[in-house]
């Protein structure tokens, strides 16, 4: 990809390079205040219970620089403002450009700090809080019984089953080879998996759920829901990595966190004593119950 999409317009470039001769103007101004002159430096050292304010001012008096403003913060802004596109990846380099050519301006930039900062409000542009797709004024309650519990998890796992295509493998696969040959035709496999999940969730969302089973339930449905829509980040990892990878770590925090969830329904199928036999879909929650007590 060529370094030219990073760059913004002819105005939004003569900002910036208001900005970068600002930034000299701070460091010619801290050379030359810095330079031993006679009074100058006389006048530094009974400074010390001084308001460093007011010894500042008068070093400038005598010295005769005045320090340049700090950038418009309004202009900042603005110029942030236009740094804005469709592609994430863009949006955070320029963003990223600006706000360090601004901490450049004031002298800063170079301690540790500033830099983590910079980093952090760049991240932040990443971050995203996926939406439930479903409350529990969803759920379907069934009565609460062994039976019913038994019928649940064999219900859940045959579900389950019918959407093959749900699989957090493939499109991880599919991320593997997408980028390895520069190809998005290669996420073919991830928008089947976006599709499977949607019309998993779409029926399990149906089944009737015992009480003391409902909140894993709902959380195991929103959880497999935001999994298909972090895939549609996943799928602009060629075009946009900042905004692809980003639908990477959403996918596999989802991905684990949903494990966990299941995990939790399985040892509550043991505790409270729902056995499924090794010809039933449920005996698939086993796994996950002997999975739990060997970690």
């Amino acid at each position: 990809m060529s370094i030219r999409a990073y760059l913004p317009s002819t105005q939004f470039t003569v900002i910036i390079i208001s900005l970068a001769l600002s930034a000299g103007l701070v460091y010619g101004a801290q050379y030359l205040t810095h330079q031993p002159q006679g009074q100058l430096a006389s006048t530094v050292e009974p400074m010390l219970a001084e308001d460093w304010q007011t010894q500042l001012d008068q070093i400038q008096a005598q010295s005769g620089v005045s320090l340049p403003q700090s950038p418009d913060p309004n202009a900042v802004g603005a110029v942030l403002a236009q740094a804005k596109t469709d592609n994430l990846t863009q949006t955070v380099a320029r963003s990223l450009l600006i706000t360090l050519t601004n901490a450049k301006a004031q002298g800063l930039g170079d301690d540790i700090p500033t830099q983590d900062k910079l980093v952090a409000q760049a991240l932040a542009q990443t971050a995203t809080t996926p939406t439930p797709s479903y409350s529990a004024a969803n759920l379907t309650l069934a009565p609460q019984s062994a039976d019913s519990l038994h019928m649940y998890g064999n219900l859940f796992i045959s579900t389950y089953q019918r959407y093959p295509g749900a699989d957090a493998n493939a499109v991880l696969s599919a991320i593997g080879y997408a980028l390895d040959y520069n190809d998005p035709k290669r996420l073919t496999a991830a928008e089947t998996a976006r599709i499977q999940y949607l019309k998993l969730t779409r029926d399990l969302i149906t089944i009737s759920v015992p009480p003391t089973i409902a909140p894993l339930h709902l959380a195991a449905v929103n959880n497999l829901a935001a999994m298909a829509q972090a895939v549609v980040d996943i799928e602009t990892v060629v075009d946009d990595p900042v905004r692809g990878l980003a639908g990477v770590q959403k996918f596999n925090a989802l991905l684990g966190e949903t494990s966990r969830i299941f995990t939790a329904i399985a040892n509550s199928f043991a505790k409270d004593g729902i056995l499924f036999s090794k010809d039933e879909p449920g005996s698939t929650w086993a796994a996950f119950s002997s999975s739990a007590q060997t970690q």
